[in-house]
């Protein structure tokens, strides 16, 4: 009887040790998607981040909280600095998105998606030669976030490529409330959003 009964206490034992084994792998799973920027919230390398978001078409992450509204186009060197010393989610390697970039993020427009009819880029930038009738969006729309990837647009937000005709005076945005690509005045007096962006590839790690 006591022989049988330390068999079935060890067999036991080592279904709880293999139960315990597994669970701590599945929270090194999850870990390891969090650390990739598909979750939760804060700067803390332990936690998720809820506004961190990977474009899954370009591998753009993009950095989609509120933190650069204090600096947006109004002062575009501060938020480009800002965006160069983010360690958001733990990432290294953040910038300030070029208008580009923003194009990315524009649906349900094609005049102003990438490689639509509008011809403003990063290297046609001048309000002057590239601005044309199909920068001017696709009209209002009654739902917000209508315009960008997955609702996370709402607003107007501004890149850090600067119209080449004055470049110490406006920069390039995106209003997505009609996806019209516009430039805007440095010092036009309305802070607008700027979401700091950064290349992520399949081996990413933080730093």
């Amino acid at each position: 009887m006591k022989t049988y009964l330390a068999a079935w206490l060890a067999v036991l034992s080592g279904f709880l040790a293999l139960a315990l084994a597994c669970g701590s792998s599945g929270s090194k799973a999850a870990a390891t998607a969090t650390m990739r920027g598909n979750g939760g919230g804060g700067d803390d390398d332990s936690a998720a981040n809820d506004d961190v978001w990977t474009d899954p078409s370009t591998g753009l992450m993009w950095d989609l909280s509120a933190e650069t509204a204090e600096f947006g186009c109004e002062n575009l060197q501060a938020a480009i600095e800002y965006c160069i010393q983010s360690k958001k989610a733990g990432y290294s390697g953040w910038r300030a998105p070029t208008i580009d970039d923003l194009r990315t993020v524009i649906v349900a427009c094609s005049p102003t998606e990438t490689g639509g009819a509008c011809d403003v880029t990063d290297s046609c930038n001048s309000a002057t030669n590239c601005r044309n009738s199909a920068c001017s969006g696709c009209g209002e729309s009654g739902a917000a976030g209508a315009y960008s990837k997955n609702g996370n647009w709402q607003n107007v937000s501004c890149s850090s490529t600067t119209d080449a005709d004055e470049p110490a005076s406006f920069v390039w945005t995106v209003d997505f409330h009609d996806a019209s690509i516009q430039y805007y005045g440095a010092n036009g007096g309305t802070v607008l959003q700027l979401s700091c962006v950064r290349n992520s590839t399949a081996t990413d790690v933080r730093k």
